[in-house]
């Protein structure tokens, strides 16, 4: 387990580094009928709204406590970064594991009716990794999972990616 330095959630906004094109966006997939009426430049500046939270096995913290956690963040997220240190072993796709529930139950249980215009994208970061992988990172998290783990990854976020860091010297 990580020892977490983030006690509960943490919440900070900042400006979107490239304003016009994330506004051309927004002004384009947006659903709500005044910001589709609004044009581009009238639109208020982007903001990205950035979430840290202190991880999913901290000590002493009840499961109930963490998986409220997972599920807020998952439920404000458009990208849901999963952090853990070193290549992937069992522990880390157990944490996984609970991610997968938490992100399940918030999309219905993955039944037809289950909401995919909603979906975050996936990202797993590797930190500290030191291993030479066979594949790409993206791959080589796919063998490691389960079929069931694989399946829910797909089912529950709209794409799905893994990044490695190396140690820093």
């Amino acid at each position: 387990f990580m020892d977490p330095q983030t006690d509960g959630l943490w919440a900070q906004f900042k400006p979107h580094p490239e304003p016009q094109a994330a506004a051309s966006f927004a002004a384009a997939s947006s659903s709500s009928s005044a910001a589709a009426a609004a044009p581009a430049d009238q639109l208020p500046p982007p903001t990205l709204l950035f979430i840290d939270t202190e991880g999913l096995d901290p000590p002493k913290v009840p499961n109930f406590y963490n998986w409220t956690l997972a599920a807020l963040t998952l439920l404000l997220s458009d990208l849901f970064i999963y952090q853990s240190k070193g290549s992937i072993e069992a522990p880390a796709v157990e944490r996984l594991d609970s991610i997968l529930r938490v992100a399940d139950h918030i999309r219905g249980g993955g039944g037809a009716a289950a909401d995919t215009g909603s979906r975050c994208s996936f990202l797993w970061l590797l930190r500290d990794h030191h291993l030479q992988m066979r594949t790409n990172p993206r791959e080589e998290m796919l063998d490691k999972l389960d079929a069931s783990a694989q399946r829910s990854l797909k089912r529950c976020f709209s794409d799905v990616d893994c990044v490695t860091l190396p140690r820093p010297v």
